[in-house]
């Protein structure tokens, strides 16, 4: 595995573990699973404060370059859902306050992998019926990713590190003592 693969399942647990480090004080972190309505319920039962992470879409990245390996580089949207006791009085001021800090934290952040994020925007989430009851805001950003298998890795785990050139016709196996450091390497046209 190259050092900036990650996979996407990955990418979700550190996002998820990284909020509850830095955010210790919501009691209900997670994605998909943590929001679910128990069999003769209309409203689903959540613990806040409680975040939610839901991976939105994910696309090829254009602006990043290829790595060169075989993998590919997307784009992940991400949409952070956060939910406080809507009984506060002080609910209103208190969940937009804590947004930003959350924008704050996401802004530029990596994760431990990939790179940096891109806070997009923060605003009351009118847009997700399961979760309205509690007012819910939404916090959405943007990282990108290096995925798949590389080419460069091979049966020991070994990635070239240094490349070897040699002109026609001192190529090949019977020629490998003719190969030198791409750098040194002198070109035959100057």
């Amino acid at each position: 595995m190259a050092n900036d693969e990650i996979t996407l399942d990955i990418a979700h647990e550190r996002i998820i573990a990284l909020f509850k480090e830095k955010f210790p004080m919501f009691a209900n972190v997670g994605d998909y699973g943590i929001l679910t309505i128990k069999h003769g319920e209309t409203r689903p039962r959540l613990t806040v404060p409680a975040a939610i992470l839901y991976m939105e879409s994910f696309e090829p990245d254009s602006e990043k370059s290829n790595p060169g390996t075989g993998q590919r580089v997307v784009s992940v949207r991400w949409e952070l859902r956060i939910m406080l006791n809507t009984k506060d009085p002080n609910h209103d001021r208190y969940i937009r306050r804590l947004s930003a800090d959350v924008a704050l934290w996401v802004d530029g952040n990596r994760f431990g992998k990939g790179y940096a994020a891109k806070f997009i925007r923060s605003e009351a989430d009118q847009f997700e019926p399961r979760v309205i009851m509690f007012k819910p805001w939404l916090i959405e950003f943007e990282q990108s990713y290096i995925v798949g298998e590389s080419v460069w890795d091979d049966e020991d785990g070994i990635t070239p590190m240094e490349v070897y050139a040699s002109y026609d016709p001192e190529i090949g196996l019977e020629h490998e003592d003719d190969y030198k450091p791409i750098g040194e390497v002198k070109p035959l046209l100057e």
